[in-house]
């Protein structure tokens, strides 16, 4: 910074003490401190749960959906291919080509 900005700066340094003088740190300084951090932050700490909870919720969800959809299943119907249903019918595929018997 030049020399010629010093007087400026120090202004600048004085208005500032003015404006936001130095508190005086008593015995409460501390506690009321952290008492009112504590007021600020009591709806974003509800929320916060809220949203862990509900994360938590829907990781679940998806965790079951999975289990279920990868399960094996006992009915041969949905594991069966297209081509295992046509050939263990054949009439149905005649019927499909228009060759009725």
């Amino acid at each position: 910074m030049s020399v010629g900005n010093e007087p400026k700066l120090d202004e600048l340094f004085a208005a500032y003490r003015e404006a936001l003088p130095d508190r005086d740190a008593s015995a409460n300084f501390m506690p009321e401190l952290w008492g009112r951090i504590e007021q600020r932050r009591k709806p974003s700490f509800t929320f916060g749960r809220f949203a862990r909870g509900f994360v938590t919720a829907a990781l679940a969800l998806c965790f079951a959906i999975t289990a279920v959809t990868w399960s094996p299943s006992m009915n041969s119907v949905y594991t069966a291919t297209y081509v295992d249903v046509l050939d263990d019918d054949p009439h149905d595929a005649d019927m499909i080509h228009g060759e009725a018997l």
